[in-house]
């Protein structure tokens, strides 16, 4: 009876898997079920789920009130339910369980899938895993021995990395970090090794989901290859699992901490919020898609939620952190599952031109929209049906609507220059409009306390209200010189935050309404929406440049700050061999070095080119760094000191895109817009040799083998063209096959493949020995990340921070987590279509 009581907290079960659950005999449980039958019962349509037919029976079994030999103890019970689901985790769940041939398949191109689920995964199994936590979560004793080594034995590698695989399989993979997150809240007791298990799964399952959601055998192909080797994960999965892709080029050491700007939007970001249990954020933008991302993170989770055909103006969560709302240009507001993304219902419509704006009611039981159209609409949050009448009264659009804190009143700022209040439950005008405004009113939020309202407008101010009379509260809160597009209360009304169209976050006091700190500077375009985190502790903020940045609410910095100083685009960046320093090279013409570690400036900007720096490489013992520029020259450099080191290298007759130097560090190369290709002696700066001609179009790109002996280049001719490093003699015919510039070309460093990183957004791997016959044919990477194989199978899946390299226009972004690296990859080993399952190592 216990067993039932609990897992009907979550969905009932039958008589098999309550036997499992329990430890007694199937034929026992049926037996008792037939029994009890005044009070149990079988529900047919939740497949013979054991059901309790009355909820009083439960109200008797665990109150107080029940006979000693009755009563249940409900934490008893979840105790032993949880501990039976882990050993039921730990017998049942195994590698590939359920026999998948290939991993160029996606689950749901799996035809019988469903079929050998059934055979593979019992329903006590499933049960299991995905509601183990929620039983132990109501665990107050931690100091439980058979709990914990039930949890320590789970936690261990492979058995989370199964776990998962069973979570793909069941199309659950957006519980996994739910499950995750509810262990270290109630296990006080956690070994420290466990809890590393514990956090490093969580990290995993985030940042890896989209390959885990799409295709369990990538819970292993795709995600174990890119994890960070100073993690529990990298350790221990390294002895189980082998042929593995190898990054041998921008490895992280670490997950790293949560960036300052989230990136993903493809257009500017018109509103974001926090989840109310601070763990995720939420991001709308004129992309017309929703993003939900990991608020410790920074990581994306999931696809961007799509369905409107319009640019999303508005986005809230609902009270209890299950649902989020969106309004759009397509005139509709739209409900969807904060936990999977799914669309809820059909979408809300009625309004008969753009939503600026949507609100819960604090009970969570009404929705709120402004419109273009000059009119508030309520709807029902359960049903999506519109409650009463539209609230009409403004003579412009509603930009702005927001639920006092008790639920019982209504505020509206719209373009007419007003302010509106209004009865939440009636939908009745509620005294006069609040005047004051000499522009639109674009933002309008209550006070915790109810007490105050605060409103921005374009008129450049902000404005408090008394909320019961209606009165102006001191003067306006002047400071931008921008239109104010967004206001908020901090969680305990003594800040008050802006953001302007220019380009600022500002704080106040909301007592005073003096300005607090500097302004928070950091957008490079206007400021679309600003946010408390629930715990007051950070702002976060949207803006018209696509980016969604967060910043600490005491002091005003940003958190996990990029590496900013370059006044113009960064073209080229590197890290020194020792991994302690990175230069970067900019189109504003100089050269920056960094502190790799703390992401400090080091010494002052290198100044000499006389033109924007395309190119910069250090030598192979660090002691001195190249860069090359469209001024035509090449310049050494003391990478120590920063000091320029003899003359420029000249002889190019056009701007110079790339710089190499030899493995042993006696040779540099360079690569011009002028066809040809340099060496020189990277002692003297002398010129060796004649240029190398051959290419038709301008060289994108130079590199040595790793033995030194080759020397290869990409060009706008779309082709590559492999040299001999000594003579500088051609050789053999040019690598034919892309379709537009090869932007860049890297050895393996074996010497034995070739790898370019064209324009044409495909990848080409060569055999230099055998060229110009490929290994492998083209592969493209698609918008989700995949790399496909020639056949359209699912190859590898890459992690959104790899797939650009680390700069990007007009900012380096390179936090000490490096949200942007480049990654070098090697596939000699890799395992995958038919042979994927030799991963395995046979003893493990």
């Amino acid at each position: 009876m216990r067993t039932i009581i609990a897992v009907g907290q979550y969905r009932p079960l039958s008589d098999e898997s309550v036997a499992q659950l329990s430890g007694l005999p199937t034929n026992i449980v049926s037996t008792l079920i037939n029994k009890l039958g005044s009070i149990l019962y079988r529900d047919t349509r939740a497949s013979g789920g054991i059901r309790v037919r009355h909820l009083s029976v439960i109200d008797f079994l665990t109150g107080s009130n029940a006979p000693e030999d009755m009563a249940i103890d409900t934490e008893r019970a979840h105790r032993d339910v949880g501990v039976a689901c882990l050993k039921v985790m730990t017998l049942g769940l195994r590698f590939n369980i359920c026999g998948i041939e290939s991993s160029f398949l996606a689950n749901r191109d799996i035809i019988d899938l469903p079929s050998r689920m059934d055979e593979n995964l019992s329903d006590a199994l499933q049960y299991s895993c995905l509601h183990w936590s929620d039983h132990l979560s109501h665990v107050q004793e931690t100091e439980d021995g058979e709990m914990v080594a039930a949890l320590d034995t789970f936690t261990k590698v492979p058995r989370l990395l199964y776990w998962m695989e069973a979570l793909s399989l069941m199309g659950k993979v957006g519980v996994g970090d739910s499950v995750l997150r509810r262990v270290p809240v109630w296990l006080k007791c956690l070994k420290i090794s466990m809890e590393e298990r514990i956090k490093d799964a969580l990290k995993f399952i985030l940042v890896f989901q989209e390959a885990i959601k799409t295709s369990a055998p990538h819970t292993y192909i795709s995600g174990l290859g890119f994890i960070p080797t100073d993690t529990v994960l990298w350790r221990h999965s390294s002895g189980v699992f082998k042929n593995l892709l190898v990054v041998e080029k921008g490895q992280k050491k670490s997950w790293g901490a949560p960036p300052s700007t989230l990136r993903g939007h493809t257009g500017s970001v018109s509103s974001v919020a926090c989840s109310p249990d601070r763990r995720r954020i939420i991001s709308g933008s004129y992309d017309y898609t929703i993003r939900i991302w990991d608020a410790e993170t920074g990581d994306a989770i999931g696809k961007p939620l799509e369905g409107h055909t319009g640019g999303i103006h508005s986005v809230a969560y609902s009270p209890d952190g299950r649902h989020i709302i969106s309004g759009s240009d397509d005139c509709t507001i739209r409900m969807w599952d904060a936990e999977t993304g799914d669309a809820v219902g059909k979408p809300l419509e009625g309004h008969t031109d753009l939503i600026w704006s949507v609100a819960y009611s604090p009970d969570g039981r009404r929705i709120i929209s402004g419109s273009n159209d000059y009119t508030i609409h309520m709807w029902d949050a359960e049903t999506g049906d519109a409650v009463g009448k539209p609230l009409e009264g403004h003579t412009g659009g509603i930009c702005s609507v927001a639920y006092s804190p008790d639920g019982r009143h209504i505020i509206s700022g719209s373009y007419d220059y007003t302010i509106r209040m209004w009865d939440a439950e009636t939908g009745d005008a509620v005294g006069k409009p609040l005047e004051g405004h000499t522009g639109s009113i674009s933002s309008v939020a209550y006070s915790p306390d109810g007490r105050r309202i605060i409103s921005g407008s374009y008129d450049k101010t902000i404005r408090m209200w008394d909320a019961k009379t209606g009165d102006a509260v001191g003067t306006p809160l002047e400071g931008h010189t921008g239109s104010i597009s967004s206001v908020a209360y901090s969680p305990d009304g003594r800040r008050i935050i802006s953001g302007s169209d220019d380009k600022t976050i500002r704080m106040w006091d909301a007592e005073t309404g003096a300005a607090v700190e500097e302004p928070l500077e950091g957008h490079t375009d206007w400021i679309s929406s600003v946010a408390y985190s629930p715990d007051g502790h950070q702002i976060i903020s949207g803006s018209g440049d696509g980016i969604i940045r967060i910043w600490d609410a005491e002091s005003g910095d940003a958190i996990g700050e990029p590496l900013e100083g370059h006044t113009s685009s960064i073209s080229s960046v590197a890290y020194s061999p020792d991994g302690r320093r990175i230069i970067s090279g900019s189109y504003d013409r100089t050269i920056r070095m960094w502190d790799a570690e703390t992401g400090d400036a080091v010494g002052k900007p290198l100044e000499g080119h006389t033109d924007l720096i395309c190119s910069v490489a250090y030598s192979p013992d660090g002691r001195r760094f190249i860069s090359g520029s469209n001024d035509y020259t090449i310049r050494m450099w003391d990478a120590k000191t920063g000091d320029a080191v003899g003359k420029p290298l000249e002889g190019h007759t056009g701007g110079i895109s790339s710089v190499a130097y030899s493995p042993d560090g006696r040779r540099i190369i360079s690569g011009s817009g002028d066809k040809t290709i340099r060496m020189w002696d990277a002692e003297t700066g002398d010129v060796v040799g004649k240029p190398l001609e051959g290419h038709t179009g301008g060289i994108c790109s130079v590199a040595y083998s790793p033995d030194g002996r080759r020397i290869i280049s990409g060009s706008h001719d779309y082709t590559i063209r492999m040299w001999d490093a000594e003579t500088g003699d051609a050789v053999r015919k040019p690598l034919n096959g892309h379709v537009d510039g090869v932007a860049d070309v890297t050895y393996s460093l074996d010497s034995y493949h070739i790898i370019p990183s064209p324009n044409d957004g495909t990848i080409r791997i060569w055999d230099p020995a055998n060229y110009p016959s490929r290994v492998d044919t083209c592969f493209r990477s698609d918008s989700d990340g995949w790399v496909r194989h020639p056949d359209g199978g699912l190859l590898f899946w890459v992690p959104e921070d790899c797939r650009n390299g680390l700069s990007c226009p007009a900012i380096l972004t390179i936090p000490t987590t490096g949200r942007n690296r480049v990654v070098r990859l090697n596939l000699e080993a890799f395992r995958y279509g038919s042979s994927w399952t030799d991963i395995k190592r046979p003893e493990a």
